[in-house]
This record gives C-alpha cells, structure tokens and sequence, in this order.
C-alpha cells in the first residue's frame, strides 16, 4: 500500500480523504443539513418538497438510473467483446476498473452497505419536516427502519465517472479534464435534485462522493498503473470463464437496475361495508392519518407510494375483513420487487363516524 500513496493519485485520495473529514466538522457544530433542507420545505397545503417534481430536477432524478445502466451494459458488453476481438484485448483492464468501480462504488459500498444499513433518515422523515424520526448527524450511526438518508445513490453514480479521469489523464489529458468536470458536475447536479427534493442532506452528498470515487483509485492502481504488457486476446478456459462471470454479473446488473428505478404511484380503495362501532388499521410500513370529510358517503383510503423498485411488479391492497360483529379490520400490504417503499395512506371517513365509530391504528410493523 505504500507504492500506492507514493502515486500523485494516491496522495490525491489522501487529499480528498482529510477533505472529507475537515468538512464533516461543520455540520457536528451547526445544523447546516436541516438549515439547507427547510429552505426547500413547503409547510403549507400540497407537497412538502415540490421542487421535487420540478421539470428539471425530476429530469436529473430520472436520468441517473439510466446512466449507470448504460455504463454497467456497455462495459460488460465491451469486456465480452475484447475477448472475441484481438484488437479490444489492449482496452479490457481499463474497461473493467469502469465496470468494478460502478459495482463498488455505487452499487456495494453506497448502495448495499452505507444506505441499507446505516439507518439515517432523509429530510423527508424528520419531524420537523412532516415526519416521524429525528435528525441524526453525518457519520452518526441511526438505526431507524427504512430510513436510508446517507450516503446519496444519486450523488454517488454521477461522482463515479470521476474513473474515466483517472484512465484518460496521462494519455488523452484534454478528455480526462472533461471526464473530471463532468463528474463533478453531474454529481453536483444530483446531489442538488435529492438535497431540493427532500431526499438527501448536504453530508450526504459529499460522503457519496468520497465513497463513489475512492474504489476507483484502487482499481486504477491494482489493474492498469504498472501493467503494461498487452492482455492477451484469453484462451479457450479463459473465456469460458469470462463468459460465465460476466453472464452472471450481467444478470445481477439488470436485477439492480430493475429494483432501482424511481416510482411514484397512487391508489384509492372504496369500502362498501355498513357502518361499523370499530374500524382497526393495520398498517404495515404504511403511515395513515384519519380525516372525517362532511361531504363523504363512502369510507375509502388514499395512499401514495414512493420508492426504488419495478413498478410493474409492485402490487399494493388495503383489504377491509370483518373481525367481529360490527368491528372491521384494514390491513395495508405492499409487495413486489422493490428496495426502498416509503408510504403515506389517510383513510377518509364519513363525519358521522367521528363520534359513532372507534377507530385504532396499530404501530407501524414489518411483520
């Protein structure tokens, strides 16, 4: 490892690393995540976070899923080629420090680990924004279920292309200072859409940074700095092998990508049953208010759904079922193929049940 730090880039990272940390200090000292967040926070009617669904940011939102799907394809697609073609074989090692920095990166380090596990929730969540959790600090471990504020995937893919100037710096200089701005930018550009959109804090995008271009530097060292005999075109074992590797690792790539698309959707369920003494809900992961609207007949529930998942295979029932006599019981489901479901539901109720009809929802749960 001390070849590595004795490398320009290698002293880069050490750079970065103490930038990192210096610039953490501040948000331990003074709210400058919530401060920065409730300048974009509606408390009025309407959407907490509009800008959310502004043309351009949910542009930006919706591209980045896309781009780092382009980048998983072509890489894999170029790697399997570059064994059929002699003349690929000399571009295969910086290809795949493309493709393992993505995977790394993006996918394991941010994705996998940081955001599933460390339990920090999103502007969105805190109370003080129209939810339920409190602000927890960069780096400060949460815990909270489906709360999975740090680090930003967004920011993280769209900072990752920063590899592109580690392989083009030497050899094409003018591309790999373009490579650089571009990174810079379109992770910027991210890290703002989810910070506008009540998705992310300011910490957050800056550690996805660090955490989205730090593999690559160890990819660039370990692959192609220092390897400059010429990849062989691989024998007959060889690319079997590469076959079968990259066959898997291309079926795991589009699984992600599928789980991983932005989806927003909205549902109402009428209910025809008479007028009970009790209605209990269930709710599941579900956050449910209870409204008595004057004008209401029937009973019926609203929810809106927002996550990562294919939306095709993503099924949502808020099922009425008699428990007891004159006692109905609401239970709210969502299945599918998803990696984050965040669900606010309101049961609207005629105004007569206000004084008429118990109404109990349960804790939210998983189970």
């Amino acid at each position: 490892m001390r070849a590595f730090f004795s490398t320009d880039y290698g002293r880069i990272l050490i750079g970065l690393t103490f930038f990192c940390i210096l610039a953490t200090i501040p948000f331990w000292i003074w709210p400058i995540d919530t401060d920065l967040a409730g300048r974009y926070y509606n408390n009025g009617e309407g959407r907490s976070f509009p800008l959310k669904y502004a043309p351009f940011w949910h542009f930006i939102y919706e591209l980045i899923p896309v781009m780092s799907g382009l980048v998983l394809v072509g890489t894999l697609l170029f790697i399997g080629l570059s064994y059929l073609k002699p003349s690929m074989a000399s571009w295969r090692r910086p290809t795949l420090v493309v493709l393992l920095a993505f995977v790394i990166g993006p996918g394991v380090l941010v994705n996998a680990i940081f955001k599933e596990h460390w339990g920090r929730p999103r502007p969105a969540q805190l109370e003080q924004f129209g939810g339920e959790y409190d602000y927890v600090k960069p780096w400060q471990f949460g815990g909270y279920d489906n709360a999975k504020s740090f680090p930003s995937g967004h920011a993280s893919v769209g900072f990752a292309f920063m590899v592109f100037w580690l392989l083009w710096r030497r050899r094409y200089p003018l591309a790999g200072k373009a490579s650089l701005a571009f990174a810079l930018g379109l992770g910027s550009l991210a890290g703002a859409a989810r910070i506008v959109g009540g998705g992310h804090f300011l910490s957050d995008v800056l550690w996805a940074m660090y955490m989205s271009t730090m593999p690559g530097f160890f990819l660039y060292y370990w692959l192609v700095d220092g390897k400059t005999e010429r990849s062989q075109p691989g024998t007959a074992g060889q690319k079997k092998l590469a076959v079968i590797g990259l066959s898997v690792l291309g079926a795991a790539s589009v699984v992600y990508m599928l789980v991983s698309i932005p989806f927003n959707q909205t549902h109402e369920r009428y209910y025809g049953f008479d007028t009970p003494k009790a209605i209990t809900v269930k709710p599941y992961g579900a956050r449910v208010t209870v409204r008595y609207d004057k004008q209401l007949v029937q009973p019926y529930m609203h929810a809106e759904l927002e996550g990562y998942g294919f939306e095709p295979m993503i099924e949502w029932h808020a099922d009425a079922e008699p428990v007891a006599p004159a006692h109905q019981k609401i239970t709210l489901q969502t299945r599918g193929w998803f990696t984050e479901m965040h669900q606010k539901a309101v049961l609207h109720l005629p105004a007569s049940y206000r004084d008429n009809v118990s109404v109990d929802v349960l804790p939210r749960s998983r189970d």
